[in-house]
């Protein structure tokens, strides 16, 4: 099961499954870290999760601030605002339409 699913049930948060891109992306994000990849590498779990543990919150934070910079862009630029909406919008169709 997801992260999300272990998350709700544990603390009672009403996360969903577009919340789970977030977590999947911080995961992404550490995961392509070099120094986390040398600790990995180089150290057992225990030691790992030393390193492991001071990077992670600063994971959250920079996907955070990189989510909203696309926030920013798509509310400021029209041209890639209407770009974006259009991939969406024949996405969103053709599942829709492929489900009934």
């Amino acid at each position: 099961s997801s992260l999300v699913d272990t998350l709700n049930e544990r603390f009672g948060t009403t996360f969903t499954d577009a919340d789970q891109l977030f977590f999947e992306q911080v995961g992404m994000d550490l995961e392509a870290d070099e120094e986390i990849q040398a600790q990995a590498r180089e150290n057992d779990f225990d030691n790992f999760t030393f390193g492991f543990d001071r990077k992670f919150l600063a994971a959250v934070i920079d996907r955070t601030d990189a989510n909203d910079e696309i926030f920013k862009r798509i509310l400021d630029d029209k041209g890639l605002r209407e770009a974006v909406q259009a991939h969406f919008a024949r996405i969103v169709y053709d599942r829709l339409r492929d489900a009934s």
